[in-house]
């Protein structure tokens, strides 16, 4: 899992990547890894082991994940929409600058 190295080894991350990753992480363990949309005692041990140490989350960022998780099995109609935090994007956090349409076909 490249998104558990890069948040381990990364020291300093940008403004953007604790979202990115709580979602990415949350959303892989239940609609990716198996079995999908739920969590069997291997997917748990699995959690445990990456993300607790001692019954708790090693870091607000772990257990941020862990919430998430059971966020998206006990409300299964949040999944597939992007969860950012009830921030909308302006035009300055665009990646890309926005082209009106009547420009596109020129």
């Amino acid at each position: 899992m490249t998104l558990l190295v890069l948040n381990s080894c990364c020291p300093e991350k940008c403004a953007e990547w604790h979202s990115f990753f709580v979602d990415a992480m949350a959303s892989y363990i239940v609609e990716t890894l198996e079995p999908k949309n739920r969590i069997d005692q291997t997917k748990l041990n699995w959690m445990t082991e990456v993300f607790m140490t001692d019954g708790l989350a090693n870091s607000p960022i772990d257990g941020e994940v862990l919430l998430n998780v059971m966020d998206l099995l006990v409300h299964p109609g949040k999944r597939s929409q992007p969860r950012t935090r009830n921030r909308q994007l302006s035009n300055q956090d665009r990646p890309f600058p926005q082209v009106p349409p009547h420009n596109l076909m020129h």
